[in-house]
């Protein structure tokens, strides 16, 4: 540890945030972490936390009881994570911090969260995002869901699963335009199936919408000039899209780090996280660990799963020959696994079923380290379920790899 150092303030009490400071005391540091509003941020109380609980929650649900019943739980879970904050020794200080005015410590780490834009306001609309979605009185007949990325999906399938008439619309030419195309479309055609509708290639406009009421998941908006302009008075640079970080999330004030939404290189809580403990790291002068392969998730009926890359070998297995999916109706996934040619380790993997997300981060494990693909074809796969297709997906893989090795050709 750097002997100079010993004080750090966190600015933000969300996943960033409130990792840091736990990776921080955890490491010998005083730390003090503020937050002026709910520990947890947007992930535990209006994020992935209640919108994967309602994914789940089935289309019988009493809305209003429901609402009420996920916020009495999140409650729980923020005071459980204030009583963690407390036995690793950080000090919580419920109150706002002015970006011109940072506390005084030996290092500052920024976990500022998202802008906070204000939302449309269009006459006859209805529109509301994450953070009003638990308020509303009643679940409406139509919805309008403007945003074909991740978050838009997850919610377009959380209000269909409750009996919503759910109409995406999409001014990209597709949706998801970030995951490889053959996935996106196949899940498109899933979420078809359960009724949801698409509207891609056109742009927006709200007051010409047939639904009154308006989802609005277009991704997040600019920061304001003012919050620029007070960075820039504490000597911090940042621009609309955030504040400017390095490598080593360090900013141009050398005592300031950056993490998070704020900086706008992270788009998930487990990035998010990821990135604090990267930056905590770097302050305490240790080496930086290797960056992970990518991982991109979106949930739902059928989760998708993207990560590494996609180059080199690969194989393929469908979900349409599991017999476990046949027997839950969930023959529509893949498995897509893809190695490295010259030695036949994991480079990236592809997948869509029910639950995927959970086997990912396994596997982005298994790429890290560089696993081989006959490891996979070895592993004990429990049966019956889903993730047997990994097995079946990493056999072909490895008879591929091999006839490449004794040069029979793929």
């Amino acid at each position: 540890m750097c002997a100079a150092m010993h004080r750090l303030a966190v600015i933000g009490g969300g996943s960033a945030g409130c990792q840091a400071a736990l990776y921080g005391a955890k490491a010998g540091l005083e730390v003090t972490i503020y937050e002026k509003e709910a520990l947890g941020g947007t992930c535990l109380h209006t994020g992935c936390m209640p919108t994967k609980a309602l994914l789940h929650a089935g289309g019988t649900v009493d809305w209003a009881a429901y609402a009420q019943q996920l916020k009495t739980k999140l409650l729980l879970l923020e005071r459980g994570l204030a009583g963690q904050l407390r036995r690793a020794g950080v000090s919580v200080c419920r109150q706002e911090v002015t970006l011109d005015r940072l506390p005084e410590a030996d290092t500052v780490l920024l976990a500022l969260g998202e802008p906070g834009n204000p939302l449309p306001q269009v006459p006859g609309k209805q529109i509301f995002d994450h953070r009003t979605v638990l308020e509303l009185p009643r679940l409406p007949g139509e919805l309008a869901i403007v945003g074909g990325g991740v978050s838009g999906l997850e919610y377009a399938q959380l209000f269909a699963a409750l009996g919503v008439s759910v109409t995406v619309y999409e001014q990209a030419e597709r949706i998801l335009p970030d995951f490889p195309e053959e996935l996106a479309l196949r899940l498109m055609e899933i979420c078809q199936q359960e009724g949801i509708a698409f509207v891609c290639g056109a742009p927006v406009e709200l007051d010409q919408l047939p639904q009154s009421s308006i989802l609005w998941a277009a991704g997040r908006g600019p920061w304001q000039s003012e919050a620029i302009e007070a960075l820039a008075r504490a000597g911090i640079q940042a621009d609309c899209r955030g504040i400017a970080a390095d490598a080593s999330w360090r900013t141009s004030l050398p005592h300031v780090y950056a993490v998070g939404d704020c900086t706008g290189r992270t788009h998930t809580a487990y990035e998010a996280a990821q990135a604090a403990r990267a930056a905590v790291d770097a302050m305490l002068g240790r080496p930086p660990a290797p960056v992970g392969a990518p991982v991109r998730v979106v949930c739902g009926w059928y989760d998708l799963v993207c990560l590494g890359c996609s180059q080199g070998l690969q194989a393929t297995a469908r979900m349409d020959r599991s017999g476990y999916a046949l027997l839950r109706d969930r023959m529509d996934g893949m498995v897509r696994l893809s190695c490295d040619p010259a030695d036949g380790t994991l480079t990236g993997a592809q997948l869509l079923y029910p639950g995927a997300a959970e086997a990912g981060a396994l596997l982005a494990a298994a790429v890290n380290a560089r696993m081989p693909v006959q490891t996979l074809t070895q592993t004990l796969f429990f049966h019956p379920a889903y993730a047997e297709t990994i097995q079946e997906a990493a056999v072909e893989l490895h008879d591929l790899f091999r006839k490449q090795a004794n040069g029979a050709g793929v």
